[in-house]
């Protein structure tokens, strides 16, 4: 019996040398994954947030990305950041904001090509390059933001300008500043955005009018942009630090010295 027990011991002690062995082997392949993540010098990390069949027959595909860093990131559309086919590629942003951001562009292609993927392909300094596929088709993936949300919420219609045509979701995100700007002088911005969502107005939840928040951030581009409130700019009411305006205003911001 003691020759057993001397046995079993002896066999557990191995066990778990063996066991230290590998966990400290894994340790240190995996040292990265198990300690915290740096504030900065991680990759950018491009994302498929779903695609649309439009009523006219295209498909559009909607991306996003992650930057896990703590700042902001530049990468210029070149061999670092592009899309696969070419003629899609330069439509994408070059500058990435800390965090999460949803919905960023959107690639719209004819019927006919609606089958074929669409890549954006990402690298970051000297981080494996990542990409990933636009595919259309995959019913998980299928966005129908045109169609109300609880409590009947909808989308809101934004517009570039005071008098600019406005659209909903993923077709209303970037515009275009017409004619010439020199360094350091400043542009009024100006959009105009409305609520259309249809809530219950007996429900004490909807008594007061939804506020809409309204926020700009450099997109494409060399240098640094700030933006400011223009002196018209009601004082912001929503955790969107931006800009602040009704469910039916418009709002004129003052884009600052580009730096």
């Amino acid at each position: 019996m003691r020759q057993y027990q001397k046995t079993f011991a002896l066999l557990a002690f191995a066990l778990t040398a063996v066991f230290s062995l590998q966990a400290q082997a894994q340790s240190a392949d995996n040292g990265r994954f198990l300690s915290l993540a740096p504030p900065t010098g991680l990759p950018i990390i491009p994302v498929m947030e779903g695609w649309i069949s439009n009523p006219d027959g295209t498909a559009s595909f909607s991306f996003g990305f992650i930057n896990r860093n703590d700042e902001p990131v530049d990468i210029p559309v070149g061999s670092a950041n592009y899309i696969e086919p070419a003629k899609y590629s330069g439509m994408q942003p070059t500058h990435f904001p800390a965090g999460r951001s949803t919905g960023m562009f959107t690639v719209t292609v004819p019927e006919s090509e609606a089958g074929d993927d669409i890549w954006w392909h990402i690298k970051t300094g000297s981080e494996e390059a990542l990409k990933v596929p636009g595919r259309y088709g995959i019913g998980a993936y299928e966005l129908d933001f045109i169609l109300p949300r609880p409590q009947g919420a909808m989308q809101p219609l934004a517009g570039f300008g005071e008098d600019g045509q406005r659209s909903a979701g993923l077709f209303a995100q970037v515009g275009e500043h017409q004619g010439t700007v020199a360094v350091g002088e400043p542009v009024i911005l100006s959009v105009n955005v409305e609520d259309i969502s249809e809530r219950d107005s007996t429900d004490p939840r909807f008594l007061e009018p939804i506020v809409i928040g309204v926020a700009f951030s450099k997109y494409q581009g060399p240098g640094m942009v700030e933006f400011a409130h223009h002196e018209s700019t009601a004082i912001p009411r929503t955790p969107i630090k931006k800009a602040t305006v009704d469910s039916v205003s418009s709002v004129r911001l003052l884009l600052a010295k580009l730096k």
